[in-house]
């Protein structure tokens, strides 16, 4: 039979790319209360590499969760917290199992992207407290941004708040928003982030390459040249326009570039189109046309 010495039980809906991310962070971060979290996912090889936790408890299905159970109507090992990671187009063939043990205790918080709270409801009812939130990989190593939303007609109680805004500042830092439409335009930014980031330093490299510089140093220079500018931008008081003026001579070389990058086509038209297209799909999953 399961035991969990812990004050709150935390279960995670599938281990991929962010639901692993999010466990590994929880469990670097020792997350105050949550001591035990029970993954559930048919993929044992997404769970491998955590299994040397305790703290960790693995089951392939909910039915499997369920059998472990000596009475499997004892609420004590329900969740307190379940945390939907799998993919969104799953959510109405998985979620209904777990409508039962889904009580007015659970905070239900979904990380897949796109379905809107109204999704979650008529698919779990008017049990669980409802949240969506949109974290990004950087959680993995504590450095993660998360946006939160609960339901505006049913406010989330205090004490699941300051709960799920624990859990997710422990992998970074976490931002409620006022209305899902603020959510889905944050998403944009810090949500698809990471891989505009990762975007450019792959465009740079590529550039580094074509100038006749190795492999290798164009990935260095790229990686450290990024990681100190944002450590120096992060340890200044004044803003990003700031230092690149301080740093642009007139006429010099760096000039001779950041008049193709902020030209008429540049960096600011480009990422304005882009999360302007960001928030367009994001908006078609949230309300897709029938």
């Amino acid at each position: 039979m399961l035991s969990y010495a812990n004050k709150y039980h935390l279960m995670l809906i599938g281990c991929g790319a962010m639901g692993g991310a999010l466990l590994r962070g929880w469990l670097s971060a020792q997350v105050p209360g949550f001591k035990n979290i029970t993954v559930i996912t048919p993929r044992q090889v997404s769970v491998d590499s955590f299994m040397h936790d305790e703290r960790v408890v693995h089951f392939a299905t909910l039915s499997d969760f369920l059998k472990s159970l000596e009475d499997k109507s004892s609420k004590e090992f329900w969740p307190d917290i379940l945390v939907y990671a799998a993919k969104p187009h799953m959510t109405s063939r998985i979620l209904p199992d777990y409508k039962n043990i889904c009580t007015s205790q659970t905070t239900f918080l979904t990380v897949a992207a796109g379905k809107g709270l109204s999704h979650y409801q008529e698919l779990l009812g008017e049990g669980p407290a409802l949240v969506r939130a949109m974290p990004n990989t950087p959680s993995a190593i504590g450095k993660g941004v998360s946006l939160l939303i609960s339901s505006v007609t049913s406010p989330l109680a205090q004490e699941k708040k300051k709960q799920v805004t624990s859990l997710m500042d422990s992998v970074g830092s976490s931002y409620w928003c006022a209305s899902e439409d603020e959510f889905d335009r944050a998403t944009t930014l810090s949500g698809c982030g990471p891989a505009y980031v990762f975007a450019i330093v792959e465009a740079l490299e590529e550039a580094a390459r074509s100038l006749g510089l190795s492999q290798e140093m164009a990935q260095n220079l790229t990686y450290e040249t990024f990681q100190g500018a944002l450590s120096y931008l992060a340890s200044n008081n004044r803003t990003a326009a700031d230092l690149r003026e301080e740093v642009t001579s007139p006429g010099g070389v760096t000039q001779a570039a950041l008049s193709i990058l902020q030209g008429t086509e540049g960096l600011n038209s480009l990422f304005c189109n882009a999360l302007q297209k960001a928030y367009q799909r994001a908006l078609d999953f949230r309300e897709p046309s029938s």
